[in-house]
């Protein structure tokens, strides 16, 4: 299944995802003021049992007053899990009239929980009169079924955007201690990252939690930056710069990624349809690629 997004279309996904409690409506009225284009507003970890009833309506109101002052925001909602089909439900019934950009959708562990997902969008989107198939989804890889499964639940519906990474879910799942320097998440985040890339979607890293200490945060998303990740998680607002700053894509890769677009070509080859760069057959993935880091803009 492709998930090709035209240039124009390419949603500026880099850098920092701030997460923010449903349940805080003082904290959702400041958001605007933050040094970030994407938020991830959390009915999940976040927002306690006794209080998603009410996190959800303020989720709701908060998209609409966030789209009025800073039309610019991507706006994602962390649900619940699937397997509360209960508490997952009532937050896309909720929420959905609200058009969120995407849902981030917790702990997916096989394609058909997305595909039940998207049945569920769909029909809620056909009985709210909305448009269809605009809300993307960001599946988080927390377990090892779910890494198993990565590049089935990647190309499992077209809504898929991101691929993220649940990087303390998966250190408990899997007995593994937790370090500043981060090694121990080398594995799931290079083998997500590829997984991320077969199906040309979005990888977005995991929570530094070590929320204080900026020099462990630079070291760790150099790291990630490295690994492939081009964006992550966050819930501390002083951390947004550091994160800006090292995900930015360097000048040699702009460069790099213009010249391949520019020269870009489809060449009929023995039948089969080719992109084709200053006369040099060109893999789809490096196409990708190339227009991923285009799809840059400064906040």
């Amino acid at each position: 299944m492709s998930h090709t997004t035209p240039d124009a279309l390419l949603p500026n996904l880099w850098g920092p995802h701030l997460f923010v409690p449903a349940n805080r409506a003082g904290f959702l009225t400041k958001l605007p003021v933050l040094h970030v284009r994407n938020l991830i507003i959390d009915l999940e970890y976040a927002t306690k049992v006794k209080a998603k009833t009410d996190g959800r309506h303020l989720c709701r109101h908060a998209i609409g007053y966030l789209r009025a002052v800073r039309p610019d925001l991507h706006v994602t909602v962390r649900t619940n899990v699937t397997k509360t089909c209960g508490l997952f439900e009532d937050d896309l019934r909720v929420v959905l009239r609200a058009r969120p950009d995407a849902l981030r959708i917790p702990s997916i562990n096989t394609p058909d929980e997305i595909e039940r997902a998207d049945e569920m969008v769909t029909r809620l989107e056909a009985e709210y009169g909305l448009p269809q198939g605009q809300v993307r989804f960001h599946p988080l890889i927390e377990t090892p079924t779910g890494l198993r499964n990565a590049v089935a639940i990647a190309r499992a519906s077209r809504r898929n955007q991101a691929l993220a990474l649940g990087g303390e879910d998966w250190a408990h799942n899997c007995g593994l201690t937790r370090t500043r320097a981060g090694q121990e998440l080398d594995y799931v985040k290079a083998t997500l990252v590829a997984a991320a890339a077969e199906e040309m979607l979005f990888p977005v890293d995991s929570v530094y939690n070590w929320l204080e200490d900026l020099e462990g945060l630079a070291a760790d998303t150099e790291r990630s930056k490295l690994l492939g990740f081009h964006a992550r998680a966050t819930i501390n607002p002083r951390q947004l710069d550091v994160i800006h700053r090292i995900y930015r894509p360097a000048e040699t890769d702009v460069r790099w990624a213009k010249a391949l677009v520019d020269g870009l070509a489809e060449m009929d080859i023995c039948g089969t349809p080719q992109h084709v760069v200053n006369g040099v057959i060109t893999d789809p993935l490096a196409v990708h690629q190339a227009r991923t880091i285009l799809s840059y803009r400064e906040v």
